[in-house]
């Protein structure tokens, strides 16, 4: 067993044991009310926020009324009530530096239209006691993989499937009887190859009506590297391989072989990306060449 595992198994069963002991003190049997009629475990949940210093101070003047008033229950206050005091330390600012969040690694996609980059995110001075998980542009995503070190004080957290793009990552800490805690946020861009386009410059109808002589000429930008084409369409226009030409000086490519029928050509860079074109038709010539 790590000792991040020991540390962070401790903080859960005394936070169970903080949340019991919150809810028996809620029948305010243990402290007396002031002003209002708000005991002071109450107070020390409404004034001030969770920092460590407000935290000891809030302590400190439960202590101070104890004393002040004489309340001879002291045991039971100091062993049931404040034992909640004693579970939002050990949980929520077991670490008195503030956490921070950076980007350490990433993947970029491999395809401007593919989801399949990855980040990997470094926590230092990270809280304990919680479950981790992040917000990536306002969408919950689950680590892939977390591995904790010194102490369970640093995370070191793994996210898969992220698209293209300037993300913004907020990390939080997950407690089952307390507020999650917002760790940190950091900002982050993935790149990939820029969108393929067709750009379909020219079409040549068949020569003879019902022929398969037709050709198009495409100067395809974006992707990487050189291309290769496939055909989906009718009438004989369905092929993987098509007789292609090019590219030529001016970088455009010529697809033959084509009938007249309805046609959508897919293009295939280097790496394997591919976009789709719209359908087109290239058409019959009316009558024939003598």
């Amino acid at each position: 067993m790590t000792i991040a595992t020991v540390v962070k198994t401790i903080a859960i069963v005394v936070r169970l044991i903080a949340t019991v002991n919150f809810f028996s003190c809620k029948k305010g049997k243990f402290l007396e009310k002031e002003v209002g009629g708000i005991p002071i475990y109450m107070q020390l949940f409404l004034e001030g926020g969770g920092g460590m210093i407000n935290i000891i101070s809030r302590f400190a003047a439960i202590i101070k009324h104890i004393l002040t008033n004489k309340i001879k229950t002291m045991k039971k206050i100091l062993t049931k009530c404040l034992m909640v005091v004693l579970g939002m330390v050990m949980v929520i600012n077991i670490v008195n530096a503030t956490p921070t969040v950076s980007v350490t690694g990433h993947a970029n996609p491999a395809c401007s239209n593919l989801c399949d980059g990855s980040i990997e995110v470094t926590v230092t001075n990270a809280p304990s006691g919680g479950i981790p998980y992040a917000t990536i542009d306002g969408d919950v995503t689950l680590p892939t993989e977390i591995n904790y070190y010194n102490g369970g004080t640093t995370w070191v957290m793994f996210f898969n499937h992220i698209c293209t793009g300037y993300k913004t990552i907020i990390i939080y800490d997950f407690y089952f009887f307390s507020p999650t805690i917002t760790v940190g946020t950091s900002d982050f861009t993935l790149t990939a190859p820029s969108e393929i386009v067709p750009n379909i410059t020219a079409t040549h109808p068949p020569i003879c009506l019902g022929g398969n002589d037709g050709f198009i000429t495409l100067h395809p930008s974006g992707g990487t590297g050189t291309y290769h084409f496939k055909l989906y369409g009718t009438g004989g226009n369905q092929n993987n391989s098509p007789f292609t030409q090019g590219p030529d000086a001016n970088g455009d490519y010529s697809i033959f072989n084509l009938n007249g029928s309805s046609t959508k050509i897919g293009v295939i860079d280097q790496s394997g990306c591919s976009v789709i074109s719209n359908p087109f038709a290239l058409g019959d010539r009316v009558g024939s060449v003598i």
